[in-house]
C-alpha cells in the first residue's frame, strides 16, 4: 500500500474514533416562541380638550388676555383666547358674527391646528375692516368641526 494512502486512512480512522469516544449532547432543541405579549390599550394621546376662553383687547406675551372684556369699542382688536388641556392635534376654529334685528352677518372664520403635549393657549385676534359695526356680536370656538362654546360682546 502507498505509505500517502496508509496515513490518509490512519489519520481517518483515528478521527472516527476519536469522536465516537466524545460524549457530545446535542443542543437542545429550540424552545416554542412563546405568543407576542401584546401591550394594554393605552388612552389615546391624541385628544385636546377644550379648558376656556376669553375676550379682551389685548395680551399679554403668554397670550393670556390681560382684562377679560366683553364691551369692546369699534376700533379694538378683540382677542379670543383659547386655552386647551390634553395632547394631540386639533383644528381650533372661531367664527365671529354680528346680530342685529334678528339677522346673523358673518364677520370673519379664522382656524388655527394646535398640536400640544400639555396646556395649550391660541390667540384669534380679529379688527373689522373699517371698524366694528356697533351692536350684539358673537364668536363661536369650534374644535374638529365641532361647536364647544359662544361667547356674545357688544361694540359700543
Amino acid at each position: 500500500m502507498n505509505p500517502s494512502l496508509r496515513i490518509l486512512i490512519s489519520v481517518a480512522i483515528a478521527l472516527a474514533l476519536g469522536s465516537a469516544g466524545c460524549s457530545q449532547e446535542a443542543p437542545p432543541p429550540p424552545k416554542a416562541a412563546s405568543p407576542a405579549l401584546k401591550a394594554p390599550p393605552s388612552p389615546s394621546l391624541d385628544t385636546v380638550n377644550f379648558s376656556t376662553v376669553t375676550l379682551g383687547n389685548t395680551i399679554g406675551k403668554d397670550r393670556k388676555v390681560l382684562a377679560e372684556m366683553d364691551t369692546f369699542s369699534k376700533t379694538d382688536v378683540v382677542y379670543a383666547v383659547v386655552e386647551t388641556t390634553g395632547s394631540g392635534t386639533v383644528s381650533v376654529k372661531t367664527k365671529w358674527t354680528h346680530h342685529s334685528g334678528g339677522k346673523v352677518t358673518d364677520v370673519i372664520d379664522a382656524v388655527e391646528q394646535v398640536t400640544t403635549e400639555g396646556p395649550a393657549i391660541s390667540a384669534f385676534p380679529v379688527n373689522s375692516l373699517g371698524g366694528w359695526r356697533l351692536g350684539e356680536h358673537q364668536v363661536e370656538i369650534f374644535f374638529d368641526d365641532k361647536s364647544v362654546i359662544t361667547k356674545k360682546f357688544t361694540v359700543k
